[in-house]
C-alpha cells in the first residue's frame, strides 16, 4: 500500500525543515507480517518497510540498546537483496558490522572508529542502500544525516549516572532526521508506543542567568595565562575598584618601565645615571627585534610608545 493512501495522517505544523513532516501512527500501519517474525520493533520496522516507508531511522537510548536492536533486526528480517561491500569496507567495519550491513541494517554510535561511521555506514545510508539505521542520540546534533522515516525507542537516557527524560528541544533534532531533501516530498515521523509526538518537540529559548561573574572571569584568564594559553590577556591587578594596571603588571611586561613615571623606550633624560639600567637593558639586548623593547614584528622598534604608570 502507498504511504499516501493511510486512512491516518497528521500533518505537522510549518517548521524549518528540509521537508513537511507527517506523523504515523504505528497501529495505522496494516500490513500483514507473517509469524516467524517476532517482537513489537521487528514487526513495526517490517511493517513500515512494506508501506514504503524505509529507510527508517531508530534513536535508541544507548549504545548497547542500539546494538541490540540492530542485530535482532538482521536476524528476523528477510533479506532479499543482500548487500555486497568491498574488501577495503569490510576491513575498515570488521566482520561483526560488516555482517550486518551484508542484510542492510546496522547500528551508529560514538564507540565505533570514525572510518566505520563517516567512511562505510554514513555514505551507504545517504545512498539509499541501508534499510534500518538505528543509532544513540549523537546523531541527532551535528550529523548532515537524514532518512526518509524516524522512530524512537525510549523516552529517556542516562547521563551522568541519572536517568533523563528527552528535552523538547532534543525531541525537534531527531524527529528532524526524517525526509533526505531532494529525495522525499514527505518525511516520516513514526509514532510508536511511548506515544512521543511532533506536538513533544519546540526549540529551546536560551535566557541570561545573572551578572557577569568578574571574580571568577579574572580568575580564569589566571590560569589560562599561566598555561600559556592567551599569554596576551593577562589581567591586570586591580586596587580599589579602579581597572588601571599596576606598575608591577606593566614593569613585568616591558622592563624599560620600572621607576619610570613617563618615559620613551630607548631614550634617557639628561641627568647622569638616571634610568641608565633601563636604557642600557633597552639598547644592548642585541639586533633589531630582539630587545624586549623592540615590536612584536621584525624590522620594527616601538620608539615611540610611551608607558604611564599610576601610583
Amino acid at each position: 500500500m502507498a504511504a499516501t493512501a493511510w486512512p491516518q495522517r497528521c500533518l505537522d505544523p510549518p517548521r524549518r525543515t528540509p521537508v513537511p513532516l507527517e506523523e504515523v501512527h504505528a497501529s495505522s500501519l496494516s500490513y500483514h507480517v507473517p509469524n516467524e517474525i517476532r517482537g513489537y520493533w521487528p514487526r513495526l520496522v517490517a511493517k513500515a518497510l512494506a508501506e514504503d516507508l524505509g529507510p527508517i531511522l531508530i534513536f535508541a537510548p544507548r549504545r548497547q540498546a542500539a546494538e541490540a536492536m540492530a542485530n535482532d533486526l538482521a536476524r528476523q528480517l528477510p533479506t532479499p537483496n543482500p548487500l555486497q561491500l568491498s574488501t577495503e569496507q569490510k576491513l575498515v567495519v570488521g566482520e561483526h558490522l560488516a555482517k550486518l550491513l551484508k542484510s542492510r541494517v546496522t547500528y551508529h554510535h560514538s564507540g565505533l572508529s570514525y572510518g566505520a561511521r563517516a567512511g562505510v555506514i554514513e555514505p551507504l545510508a545517504k545512498a539509499g542502500q541501508l534499510r534500518v539505521v538505528v543509532a544513540t542520540m549523537g546523531l541527532a546534533a551535528g550529523i548532515n544525516f537524514s532518512l526518509r522515516s524516524v522512530a524512537l525507542a525510549g523516552e529517556s537516557y542516562r547521563r551522568e549516572e541519572a536517568e533523563q527524560l528527552l528535552k523538547p528541544d532534543e525531541l525537534l533534532q531527531m524527529f528532524g532526521r526524517a525526509g533526505r531533501r531532494g529525495l522525499d516530498e514527505t518525511g516520516f515521523v513514526l509514532i510508536t508506543a511511548n506515544e512521543l509526538r511532533l506536538l513533544d518537540s519546540h526549540p529551546g529559548h536560551l535566557s541570561r542567568s545573572g551578572a557577569v561573574d568578574w571574580s571568577a572571569l579574572l580568575g580564569i584568564m589566571t590560569a589560562a595565562d599561566q598555561q600559556a594559553a592567551i599569554p596576551s590577556a593577562k589581567p591586570f591587578a586591580l586596587r580599589n575598584g579602579s581597572s588601571r594596571p599596576s606598575p608591577s603588571s606593566l614593569a613585568s611586561r616591558n622592563p624599560c618601565a620600572t621607576r619610570m613615571s613617563r618615559a620613551v623606550c630607548g631614550q634617557t633624560p639628561s641627568a647622569p645615571g638616571t634610568f641608565a639600567s633601563a636604557s642600557a637593558k633597552c639598547k644592548t639586548a642585541g639586533g633589531v627585534g630582539t630587545s624586549p623593547c623592540a615590536s612584536s614584528r621584525p624590522g620594527q622598534r616601538r620608539s615611540h610608545l610611551r608607558f604611564r604608570i599610576y601610583e
